[in-house]
């Protein structure tokens, strides 16, 4: 059905050649209220069914031409989405068009839109939203063809609340009233050039804009709209550039729009409007190459487009290349080659980050099964660029390759291509140098893994400097440090300076006391250029500088862009050992921390939603979360911790191997806790539903729970436990050789207690119904219970008991004692206990979907716990 390994439409059998969209934001449900309808022309007889691309859409209704057609949402894909299956009501023939009209609303979580809360934007007034489709995300914004091999103009009504403004990737095409809600505008928008479905990008909020050129204004929130419009004022010169190279610009408009931080992109090239992130903002323009680069994609990317994914090196190796033309016309050859010898190191970075034997290092990768966002690195970029440089050098230089260039984009303008068809061009092109092109290793350049099979040879006039300063460093003893002064970098661009930092990166770890210095003399933790502080700060991190650790997880996490947020948690993740760590979160979403072997550790969250944190071998860790929803916290091997949850919800924490541990939660639901080997716990609960508490070989408990209910609690080989219980239902405690152990129940109802070699125990249940108790060879036991019923008692092999039963008034009542000496008196040593709802669908948790293989015990001791494929589980 498809050629594209990416998407389930049907493109082989139709096309679509326009989308008109009617779009209603609404940020109180973070949906968009739509209605589409696909101008689709067919390119078979008897056609009467098509496929488009839906991931996580609610499909109201489906017609074709005015009539009702049936329709059917396929198997979910991991990342593929649902097929969206239609079945026209008459048969089309080759050469037909059909308008098929859809109308649906997208979901909360779809993965092109981004919902800000107010507080997370800049003006801290209004919500934002922005989207992001590229590479395959628009199908959960739009149900359509979702392949860049097809392309469409499109037309847009998109209704938004008045105090707010939209934007999209087209011509702005006037706006007014929404005629069904006085508080509501509705903007309109017009493409008139055919562009695949990843470059449809809408963006509402509180946004002003600047005219900084003839065709272009910059667009952001009013708390940065100056900054772009000085940074980006030499746009139009950039342009002007650009169509010299590669021939007319044929978008009308240039606009420039700059994001929130969580913008995970340097820019995205949406036409008429290219996205860039606020990370650009330097104050000395030094960062305006990433707009070059998304200017370059107005003619490779969005005019000539790569067919499927597993050629987006077609889109980026060409706009590298044609950036860095730009500059060549703008600043000298000596700063392309200078540009080029940094990518040169990051395409070396990324090769090291996948394996130099991943097939996703290859230039022309196989995306069979493979999500296009995983296959994202700089290896498109930096291994295509480089291609076309070794190519421009075989063919006669930048000028003769350059006239190749233009002359592709202006034969496969307005189309999508291969690489097949972009290398049979290059040998037409080029036909009286066949016989240099055939000797080009193209197997090892397109399809082999790591780097390329030739290194270019860049001139090093602006590197020299970098590498003279960095040796400088490097070769420095502890006695030469005062040679250093503040004027060394002074003679440096910026450029220069990230690549000065980049090459120390390249080199073993410089000793902190080198680091420092050089903060003493360049003072670069006030640099506020993204690039060089990325750098610095990994240069830091990676010579033990605690005092850097704080700054480095502020910069990762203060803005979202990928090139700066992944390789820095990376290069903590590798990197930290034991260093104090302070985060603080307010109000974020979607949010994943990874922290190993780390310790003063202090983190708040405020207001944030889906959270995933692992932490491994820490210690004095303290963890706020205030009015949080769905969070995954693990830690392995943590010491002296302490959280508390006000009003939270889905919650997991998993603590293996753990000592002092306090845990509050107050008016939380859903949560699941596991203490393996953990010392001196304290846990209290207010008011909390469905909780789940393991503990495994661990010491000093103390849990109270007020109000809560569905509790399950696993203790196994733990000491010195007190448990109180008030008005909570549904209990289930299992205790497996433990010690000290004082369980207070008041007003609870359906209780299972089990106690297996147990002593000194003292159990107390006030008004409680449904309890039965099971003692296996436990002595020192004193049992009351007031005013409960149905009881079940059952007591081998147990000594030292009291037993007291007041108003006990149940037929249902059993006790059963066997082998019982010594009626007496009470003290407790509890190593494992065990909580669970008696509700059936608890009951079957404990041993069958934990994948428990063994317990073993020698000498009344835990000693080890067997899981299958290294799975505790989610219990």
């Amino acid at each position: 059905m498809s050629s594209d390994p990416c998407s389930f439409s049907s493109f082989t059998r139709c096309v679509t050649k326009h989308l008109n969209l009617s779009l209603h934001v609404d940020f109180d449900r973070h949906v968009i209220r739509a209605k589409v309808a696909l101008t689709v022309e067919v390119l078979e007889d008897r056609f009467s069914a098509l496929t488009l691309d839906s991931r996580d859409l609610k499909i109201l209704s489906v017609s074709a031409n005015g009539q009702a057609a049936q329709f059917t949402m396929g198997p979910k894909h991991s990342f593929k989405g649902t097929p969206l299956e239609i079945t026209l009501p008459f048969d089309l023939s080759r050469g037909q068009h059909v308008i098929v009209e859809v109308t649906y609303e997208t979901s909360p979580s779809a993965s092109a839109l981004q919902w800000l809360t107010p507080e997370q934007t800049a003006g801290k007034k209004h919500p934002y939203l922005f989207s992001q489709c590229q590479a395959h995300h628009c199908r959960s914004m739009v149900p359509c063809q979702d392949s860049p091999s097809v392309k469409h103009t499109y037309y847009a009504q998109v209704s938004v609340p008045k105090d707010l403004v939209a934007v999209m990737s087209a011509v702005r095409d006037g706006q007014e009233a929404d005629p069904q809600d006085n508080n509501r505008v509705v903007y309109r928008f017009r493409q008139p050039v055919p562009m695949p479905s990843y470059l449809i990008a809408i963006v509402v909020g509180a946004l002003e804009s600047r005219e900084i050129g003839p065709r272009t204004r910059v667009w952001s929130e009013r708390e940065f709209v100056d900054k772009a419009a000085f940074e980006f004022s030499e746009t139009e010169t950039m342009l002007k550039t650009a169509e010299d190279l590669a021939g007319p610009y044929v978008w009308g408009q240039y606009d420039i729009l700059v994001l929130p931080p969580s913008f995970p992109y340097g820019g995205m090239e949406n036409p008429c409007l290219t996205f860039a992130t606020p990370t650009l903002l330097a104050g000395d323009k030094s960062l305006s190459n990433v707009i070059a680069h998304e200017i370059s994609h107005s003619w490779t990317g969005n005019l000539v487009t790569n067919k499927t994914w597993e050629h987006f090196w077609l889109n980026e190796g060409h706009t590298v290349y044609l950036e860095r033309m730009i500059g060549r016309c703008m600043e000298s050859e000596q700063f392309r080659q200078f540009k080029a010898m940094g990518g040169w190191k990051d395409l070396q970075d990324s090769v090291n980050t996948f394996g130099a034997n991943n097939p996703l290092t290859n230039l022309v990768p196989s995306l069979q099964e493979v999500d296009p966002d995983d296959a994202f690195s700089s290896v498109p970029y930096e291994k295509g660029f480089a291609l076309l440089y070794h190519l421009e050098e075989l063919m006669g230089g930048p000028e003769v390759f350059m006239g190749f260039v233009k002359s592709y984009i202006q034969l496969f303008a307005y189309s999508s291509v291969t690489t097949d068809e972009w290398k049979n061009y290059l040998f037409t092109y080029f036909k009286d140098k066949v016989d240099v092109l055939n000797k080009v290793d193209w197997n090892a350049w397109m399809f082999t893994p790591g780097m390329p099979p030739v290194k270019p040879q860049y001139d090093t006039t602006m590197a020299d400097a970098c590498i003279a300063l960095s040796q400088r460093w490097i070769k420095a003893k502890d006695q030469d440090l005062s040679s250093f002064k503040e004027s060394d970098l002074k003679t440096l661009s910026s450029h220069q300076v990230i690549e000065f930092l980049s090459l120390l990166l390249h080199e073993a770890a410089l000793p902190l006391t080198h680091v420092k210095k050089m903060q003493e003399v360049y003072d670069l933790n006030t640099c506020m250029n993204a690039e060089i502080r990325f750098r610095w700060l990994r240069l830091c991190v990676r010579s033990k500088w605690e005092e850097a650790v704080p700054m480095a997880l502020k910069m990762a996490t203060e803005q979202g862009r990928m090139k700066f947020t992944r390789p820095l948690f990376r290069f903590l993740y590798r990197t930290l050992h034991s260093s104090p760590l302070h985060l603080t979160l307010l109000h974020s979403s979607p949010l994943h921390v990874t922290l190993l072997h780390s310790s003063p550790f202090h983190v708040t969250l405020l207001h944030s939603s889906p959270f995933h944190l692992t932490l491994l071998h820490s210690s004095p860790l303290h963890l706020t979360l205030l009015h949080s929803s769905p969070f995954h916290l693990t830690l392995l091997h943590s010491s002296p911790f302490h959280v508390t949850l006000l009003h939270s919800s889905p919650f997991h924490v998993t603590l293996l191997h753990s000592s002092p541990f306090h845990l509050t939660l107050l008016h939380s639901s859903p949560l699941q806790l596991t203490l393996l080997h953990s010392s001196a716990l304290h846990l209290t609960l207010l008011h909390s539903s469905p909780l789940h508490l393991t503990l495994l070989h661990s010491s000093p408990l103390h849990l109270t729970s007020l109000h809560s209910s569905p509790l399950h609690l696993t203790l196994l080989h733990s000491s010195p436990l007190q448990l109180t219980l008030l008005h909570s239902s549904a209990l289930h405690l299992t205790s497996l050789h433990s010690s000290p152990l004082h369980l207070t129940l008041l007003h609870s109802s359906p209780l299972h207690l089990t106690l297996l070699h147990s002593s000194p125990l003292h159990l107390t249940s006030l008004h409680s119904s449904p309890l039965q108790l099971t003692l296996f060879h436990s002595s020192p036991l004193h049992l009351t219970s007031l005013h409960s019923s149905p009881l079940h008692l059952t007591l081998l092999h147990s000594s030292a008991l009291h037993l007291t039963l007041l108003s006990l008034i149940s037929a249902s009542s059993h006790f059963t004692s066997l082998i019982t000496t010594t009626s007496h008196f009470t003290s407790l040593i509890t190593t494992s206990s065990h909580f669970t709802s008696l509700h059936h669908h608890f009951n079957s948790l404990y041993f069958t979907h934990q994948r428990f293989i063994s317990l073993y015990f020698t000498h009344q001791c835990f000693i080890s716990l067997h899981f299958t494929h290294h799975h505790y589980i989610s219990l």
